[in-house]
Parts: C-alpha cells; structure tokens; sequence
C-alpha cells in the first residue's frame, strides 16, 4: 500500500473510531435518560398516593400546596425532554435526581436542534460547570442552583448559578490548569479543560461574581453554525 493510501486508510479509520465514539456518548445519556425517567415514574406513583390519603384525610389545603409542588416537578421534566441534545437531559436529570436536597430551578426556552458540538464535548463542558456549582452549595444552608439554556441570535447560551462568589484575588487564576480552591479533593483541571473545548469549538466562557447578591453566574456561549471538530 502507498504512503497516500496508508494515509487514506488512516484517516477513514480515525472517522470511523470518531463516529463510533458520538454513538456511544448517545447511547450512554439516553440509557441515563431513561433510568431517570423510570424513577420519576415510581416517585409519580407514591406522590398520587400521598395526595389521596390527603383528601381522605380532608386535609385539602395541604393536598393542593402538595400538588403545587409536584407540578413544578412535572414541568422541569417536561423542558427537559423537548431538548432534542438527549445528553444534555441526561445529564442534568441524572445529577438532580442525584441530590434530592438541592433546589434546582430550569429556564429552557431552546430545544438546542441547532447545536452542532459533539457530545463528548457539550458533557465535558456542563459537567465540570454543574460539579463546581454543586459543590459550592455545600458551603450554603440554602443550597440552590439556576440552570439557563438560551438562544440569542448566532449563539446558544448555558447559564449557570450558584450560591457563593469567587475570591478577587484568584478571579484571574481560576482557569490555570491545576489552580483549585477544593484542596486534595480538587484536581484544578476542571474549567482548565472547559476554556480549552470553548476555544475549540469557537464559543466563550466567562463568569460574574456577584458580592452583593452572594451569588456566581458562569455563562457559556456555543456558536450554531457548523464547526469541523477533531477528535
């Protein structure tokens, strides 16, 4: 074989292992989707049977506070699975069922259908966010997040906040890679790794630490137009 072809044959095997790669990545994050599904469903069956007893018990306000509760619930899962990236759901469901202490709040007002980031990539970058805003709370009484995902004109936008705010002394440092604020728990490659996927697939990261509010915002932007992406 010549040099041309063995080129030729490595390059459609790299496509191959690359593609292979994405199906799994699916296949992974809707097998998770499921699996929380699955178990909303059997929480949905004791929480009908809570609201019964409540009305047999003609206890009628705490009926309807309860049903109030369980429809935010309800609709938070329904945002969820209209997004058409399946990892994205996954992943999110997954780590909320997870810590049923936290309160999450959802704004989806995307289906991101126009994404074009590999998923590999898209969980890397959410995943290592969530974690840090998850382990942030552990510092707070209250512990909460927000989660937005947006689209303004060319760009998608994942928003997330938490409790807490950043050090100004370390606001510059904490995208050097093994900078952390965690101690032996941390490896400080977290959002090191982030801020080298953004600028992998042309998109920005940046973050407001609000001292006022206690309060920290990081905000990704992803581009929607098509980007030729590596492995």
């Amino acid at each position: 074989m010549t040099m041309t072809g063995l080129r030729l044959f490595g390059y459609k095997t790299n496509v191959k292992i690359l593609a292979a790669k994405k199906v799994m990545v699916r296949l992974e994050e809707a097998e998770k989707l499921i699996t929380t599904l699955r178990s909303k469903h059997h929480d949905f069956v004791n929480h009908l049977q809570v609201i019964l007893g409540l009305i047999q018990l003609k206890m009628d306000n705490d009926a309807a506070d309860y049903i109030k509760g369980l429809s935010k619930d309800l609709i938070q899962i329904e945002k969820l699975v209209s997004l058409k990236r399946p990892e994205v759901a996954a992943l999110i469901s997954s780590k909320l069922a997870s810590l049923s202490y936290l309160q999450a709040s959802l704004d989806i007002n995307t289906t991101l259908a126009e994404l074009s980031i590999p998923p590999e990539k898209l969980v890397s970058i959410l995943g290592n966010l969530l974690d840090n805003a998850i382990y942030e709370t552990s510092f707070y009484k209250d512990k909460w997040i927000k989660i937005r995902i947006d689209q303004e004109d060319e760009w998608f936008i994942f928003e997330i906040t938490n409790p807490g705010t950043i050090a100004p002394e370390i606001r510059e440092r904490i995208f050097e890679p093994g900078f952390t604020t965690k101690g032996q728990e941390g490896s400080g490659m977290g959002l090191f790794i982030v801020k080298n996927l953004m600028r992998e697939c042309g998109g920005t990261i940046s973050f407001d630490s609000r001292d006022d509010d206690i309060m920290t915002v990081f905000t990704v932007r992803l581009p929607k137009t098509p980007m030729e992406y590596g492995n």
